[in-house]
């Protein structure tokens, strides 16, 4: 998404909202739970806010300025990973700006990637459109 950002001259968000999931007999985890968003503005980081399970622990962590819509005292929540979830990602993105988010959009299936590409205004002529499958076998 920087590279994007950058080669577009545009705002560009890395948007990750990872359940955990279980195996139902075992309990054992299948897949760590991640909540992830990444800002970015002309190929600068703006802002990254990403709370992870690292293979068992919960990590947080921020960096760049807090947008003016954050709840910042959350972040000193316990346990961690309380500080940033999939709510608070939702009202992050709606204070972006960002239309309503479902959870299908959200939570692609196990092993699956999502994308959202917007076109915002009709004045690039200079761009070409490309479809998906293009757009994934590009090298930046």
């Amino acid at each position: 998404m920087k590279v994007l950002s950058k080669y577009l001259n545009a705002d560009a968000m890395r948007i990750v909202a990872s359940d955990q999931l279980y195996e139902k007999q075992t309990r054992r985890v299948k897949q760590y739970g991640a909540t992830i968003l990444e800002y970015y503005s002309s190929g600068e980081t703006r802002r990254t806010i990403a709370c992870v399970n690292d293979g068992g622990r919960w990590i947080f962590e921020a960096s760049g300025n807090p947008f003016e819509f954050e709840n910042v005292a959350i972040y000193d929540a316990r346990p961690a990973k309380d500080r940033f979830n999939k709510e608070i990602l939702l009202e992050y993105l709606a204070g972006l700006g960002v239309g309503r988010v479902n959870d299908s959009f959200c939570v692609p299936r196990v092993n699956e990637a999502a994308y959202l590409i917007e076109r915002k205004c009709d004045d690039l002529p200079s761009l070409k459109e490309v479809s998906k499958n293009e757009l994934l076998a590009a090298s930046f």
